[in-house]
């Protein structure tokens, strides 16, 4: 059967043909369409340029191209394998897709090759060259950037982790996991493979999950210390943070997690604890009355004895001002005295006359330190004891060594008489 081409049916044609030119010169890449006879016979103004080709591409139609390998390959770092490349390639007439070249000049091209075929019939073929040199060298930039960053957090002493969403594992340092084979495992797995692959306990698994998804869920930072078990056995104390990075619609991105072992802080916490409650017991249960004040009287903390000795409770006591114990007149001028005498000096002792909540009068004898700390204010400690019974026998003393001179002088006085009468 014969068909009959007319005007309109040429006319479609030639339209069809130009715009499927005019198409291939504007295309952003290199393009060169061969017959099966390697006579070119549609080239564009890109594959010139890549070329060097001098002439126009109209020009070009009908051209062999039979040498064009062997002309062109001084352009390309390995010539010989880009000849013998191409004769491979129309050997077989199989597609080959995203071949990656490199030119003298630093250009990188990505090719395809795609023979055509009309009912088994080999008509010929298509080069396309992609010219990818600035994503090339973007991805270089990305990557030698992405390693930067990289070295320095796999230098940092402490465990940096970086997390999908879904909690799976995009970046690890070393502190994280020392074992480059597991450090490269875990990327893309969760940590619930990791705690399996270690045999470590479930519970610790799910009280981090339960935080990661808070985090995820307020878009807040969350940060806890958790407790662990080492290698050989010791127990260890771990501070974990998970700060959820955001993107440009305000929704979790990545979440960056950060750890450092704070065991050895820990420890020194719970000795610190220790000490301070082994100071505190001496405080509170010294028989003798502790006080501290500040450089204008005002008592700032007592121990316990000030119940048993004055009747008042550490909460009545703590930031009234020591005169509100004193008797007028001598005592109140001894504690004028001594808070006078402690701007200057660092240590003074005496007795205080105090009124108990009884209503009694308690002398006390006071060893007054004055302690100056960095960056704080001084204090004045005292340590005092009850001398109430000694005073009151040296009082008794004093009055019987009265009588007995006041008697001796009586005496003394009526023996004169007697003895001039």
């Amino acid at each position: 059967m014969n068909t009959i081409l007319t005007a309109e049916h040429i006319k479609d044609l030639v339209i069809n043909a130009n715009r499927l030119t005019s198409l291939i010169s504007n295309l952003q890449f290199a393009i060169l369409l061969e017959n099966e006879k390697r006579e070119i016979v549609l080239v564009n103004q890109r594959f010139c340029d890549l070329f060097e080709i001098p002439a126009p591409p109209e020009m070009l139609t009908g051209v062999n191209c039979t040498q064009a390998a062997a002309q062109a390959k001084h352009m390309f770092r390995d010539p010989e394998q880009f000849v013998q490349q191409i004769d491979l390639l129309l050997k077989n007439k199989e597609k080959s897709l995203q071949e990656k070249l490199e030119k003298t000049d630093g250009t990188v091209l990505l090719r395809d090759f795609i023979p055509v075929w009309n009912d088994d019939q080999y008509q010929g073929h298509l080069w396309v060259y992609n010219d990818i040199t600035a994503k090339v060298k973007t991805d270089e930039q990305l990557k030698s950037q992405r390693e930067f960053y990289e070295e320095i957090l796999n230098q940092m002493p402490a465990d940096i982790a970086v997390f999908t969403r879904n909690h799976e594992y995009l970046f690890v340092n070393p502190n994280g996991i020392k074992d480059p084979e597991v450090r490269k495992w875990i990327i893309g797995k969760r940590d619930e493979d990791y705690f399996i692959l270690k045999n470590k306990p479930a519970s610790l698994v799910d009280g981090r999950r339960s935080l990661f998804n808070n985090v995820v869920e307020t878009k807040e930072q969350k940060e806890w210390v958790e407790k662990m078990t080492s290698p050989d056995g010791k127990e260890e104390y771990h501070l974990r943070k998970m700060f959820p990075v955001l993107d440009e619609s305000n929704e979790v991105k990545i979440v960056i997690g950060y750890g450092v072992n704070v065991t050895h802080q820990k420890d020194t916490e719970n000795r610190i604890r220790v000490n301070e409650k082994r100071y505190r017991d001496l405080f509170n249960y010294s028989p003798a009355l502790i006080f501290t004040h500040d450089t204008e009287g005002i008592i700032t903390s007592v121990n316990n004895t000030v119940q048993g000795l004055l009747g008042y409770s550490m909460e009545e006591i703590n930031g009234r001002l020591i005169s509100s114990f004193l008797e007028g007149g001598a005592a109140s001028d001894i504690y004028t005295n001594y808070l006078l005498q402690m701007e200057t000096v660092r240590e003074m002792n005496g007795v205080l006359p105090v009124i108990s909540k009884s209503g009694t009068v308690i002398h006390l004898l006071c060893h007054a330190f004055r302690v100056e700390e960095d960056q704080q204010d001084p204090y004045i400690i005292v340590f005092a004891q009850d001398i109430t019974n000694r005073v009151l026998a040296e009082e008794k003393l004093l009055q019987a060594k009265k009588l007995t001179d006041e008697t001796a002088a009586a005496k003394s006085t009526f023996m004169a008489k007697v003895s001039h009468e």
